[in-house]
């Protein structure tokens, strides 16, 4: 995965007028997830402009491990194996709100959802990975969002699959692995960086 990759996603996030979603697709282990987080670190650290500002990020995947750079492991995760997961997590982080996974609930949480007058950024990890009933659901939701407000960023290594404006992934090459951990690095322990370059009068 390249800095063209991200700054695609950047660009989709701030230009575009004319979709709700964007799709990142590519083979396993290209750096979807990677890519897409860090669009989300820089949103959540204010590293955007203000076009690419949001109220609300929701990460949604259904991985159920990651690998956790500050502890230096994998960790598990709490995934979202379903499309009443999403919405659920949704309820839960924007209106903080538990929800009953019954049809009729979640239908009135859709509702609910598509008229946010803020601006959120949902993102659904490995796409592939639900039903054919889920994706076509999750589908049918993200058309009622709003174009205004909203933004779907979808990761999935079917092209197929991909939906709105895609965006395809690639390999690291060396620089940008450099680069990905140095941006790492600096968003999760900026205290550190900033002695290192007192000390050591050098810029990271």
């Amino acid at each position: 995965m390249s800095d063209f990759t991200i700054n695609r996603a950047f660009d989709y996030l701030e230009n575009n007028t004319s979709n709700v979603q964007a799709t990142l697709w590519g083979h396993g282990g290209v750096g979807k997830t990677a890519a897409v987080q860090y669009v989300c670190d820089s949103i959540f650290h204010g590293r955007v402009s203000e076009k690419n500002r949001f109220k609300y990020v929701i990460f949604t995947t259904a991985k159920d491990r990651k690998f956790d750079p500050k502890s230096g492991e994998i960790v598990k995760l709490e995934n979202l194996r379903t499309y009443a997961d999403i919405i659920q997590q949704i309820m839960l982080l924007v209106f903080e709100e538990k929800v009953e996974d019954d049809p009729k609930s979640i239908i009135e949480c859709e509702e609910r959802i598509a008229q946010i007058e803020d601006r959120f950024l949902l993102v659904v990890d490995d796409y592939e990975t639900y039903s054919d009933t889920d994706k076509q659901s999750i589908q049918e939701f993200i058309n009622r969002l709003n174009i205004n407000y909203h933004r779907v960023i979808i990761t999935t290594r079917n092209k197929k699959l991909a939906n709105g404006i895609p965006i395809q992934t690639s390999e690291f090459n060396e620089d940008d692995t450099i680069n990905f951990f140095k941006n790492i690095v600096s968003c999760e322990f900026p205290k550190y960086i900033k002695n290192y370059n007192d000390r050591f009068g050098l810029e990271y």
